[in-house]
């Protein structure tokens, strides 16, 4: 059972997997010994023969009966032929989410249960609804890719949680441990970058910058109010300024949802992204700290994905 599943997850389909458990216990030699000793020859070299038929049968008729869409996901996770510039399956793309840790962040947006027991009971009965996906740097994405301060504090708090005392810190008073570091931030400026959606490159350049498939962020706060996970679009929020007052201003809109005004901040809608820096940028993907690069790359998936949701 763990070698067909993991077949499974590595692209078999259900046909070869079902074919694969069915044989292999016809055909070990501890049983063709024991068939021979009891049996005889000529059932001895029948039962391989039986279970290669048997094998061949039974997943002929799983792949006679399997949906055509029923992509097998492969070892990284998404659906075999959905990244690298290849078309994703979208009816096989389904995820179910147990809110814990960033899983938060989408939980809110669709009005999900963060109690894990009624979360996982809407796992196994809710119904599923498309949603958007980002792609970035080869990989999928929920929420918002941060770029600037945003990526720089999600940075400091991954090195303060790898780190034995903060650790266990960060475990009972996380809030803390992120306004620790993001005070530490305030005084680290992000190098200015340059930002281009869907060919058309904006006014000026930056220093921070969040696009987001979601309204919500960290806490229930929200930098981009405006963000639909089913709109087939990414919204973002682009800020030239970094220094300490214009950045304490952003989260204080933040937290209560507002969006900033013209002169502290830029918002906009877009299906492709392209950032670019002379030095290296901190940026984070879904709360996880990214390794520094001068070029960013972002792109929607619409409706690339289906999550269950409450019925």
């Amino acid at each position: 059972i763990p070698v067909a599943a993991s077949l499974r997850r590595h692209g078999a389909s259900r046909g070869a997997t079902t074919a694969f458990v069915i044989s292999p216990p016809q055909t070990g030699v501890d049983s063709i010994l024991v068939t021979l000793s009891l049996l005889g020859p000529v059932f001895a070299v029948f039962r391989p023969l039986a279970a290669l038929i048997t094998g061949v049968l039974g997943g002929g008729a799983v792949a006679l009966v399997e949906p055509k869409d029923d992509a097998a996901p492969n070892g990284s996770g998404e659906a075999s032929g959905g990244v690298g510039g290849k078309p994703l399956s979208v009816p096989a793309v389904e995820l179910a989410l147990v809110p814990l840790g960033n899983a938060n962040v989408i939980a809110r947006e669709v009005k999900l249960s963060l109690d894990p027991a009624t979360a996982i009971r809407t796992a196994l009965s809710g119904r599923s609804r498309p949603l958007d996906a980002i792609r970035v740097a080869g990989r999928l994405a929920l929420a918002m890719v941060g770029v600037g301060f945003d990526g720089r504090v999600t940075a400091r708090v991954a090195r303060a949680r790898a780190h034995p005392l903060l650790g266990s810190w960060y475990r009972r008073h996380a809030d803390s441990l992120y306004g620790a570091a993001g005070f530490t931030a305030l005084f680290a400026r992000c190098p200015p970058f340059e930002l281009v959606v869907d060919g058309q490159a904006a006014p000026r350049p930056y220093r921070n910058l969040v696009i987001a498939n979601v309204r919500t962020y960290a806490k229930g706060w929200s930098l981009v109010p405006g963000a639909d996970p089913r709109s087939g679009v990414l919204d973002y929020q682009a800020r030239p300024g970094a220094s300490l007052s214009k950045t304490l201003r952003a989260l204080a809109a933040a937290r209560r949802g507002k969006s900033l005004p013209p002169a502290l901040a830029d918002y906009g809608r877009g299906r492709h992204f392209e950032v670019s820096a002379d030095r290296p940028l901190p940026w984070q993907v879904d709360g996880d700290p990214m390794p520094e690069c001068a070029s960013i790359a972002v792109e929607v998936l619409p409706a690339a994905l289906r999550l269950v949701c409450p019925s």
